[in-house]
């Protein structure tokens, strides 16, 4: 397997990781709402009291972003100083898509590991 199938493998690799991320967020959200949803109307039917549910609702909404927020913390190790989690995968991910290079010219001297049959045209291109 050649370097190049190897950083596109990795590349796939930390894209899917991310589009799990993405519906993971998601259903974290939905669960957190929809149960305080529930739990709002039943205590609302049972106790005769219109106001449990938009409370129960809201509880759910906050509670729901709470949780992605943690969640996000934790992917991208913001909180964890120990470097637990993906945050170098999240770093090169973006990095991949946004353009950005991680390798300074003026610190390596014009050249990137990794560029050898690169000109820099087509490293500024990029």
């Amino acid at each position: 397997m050649t370097d190049r199938e190897k950083r596109q493998l990795e590349s796939r690799r930390r894209s899917m990781r991310m589009v799990v991320l993405i519906l993971q967020l998601g259903l974290t959200m939905l669960t957190a709402i929809f149960l305080c949803g529930i739990i709002g109307r039943i205590l609302g039917d049972r106790l005769h009291n219109l106001f449990l549910f938009p409370l129960f609702l809201l509880l759910g909404i906050l509670a729901g972003f709470r949780s992605c927020y943690r969640m996000i913390l934790k992917f991208t190790s913001l909180k964890n100083p120990e470097g637990v989690g993906l945050a170098e995968d999240y770093n090169d991910w973006i990095n991949d898509f946004s353009g950005g290079d991680s390798c300074q010219e003026e610190e390596s001297g014009g050249e990137c590991p990794g560029d050898e049959g690169v000109d820099a045209d087509e490293r500024s291109a990029s």
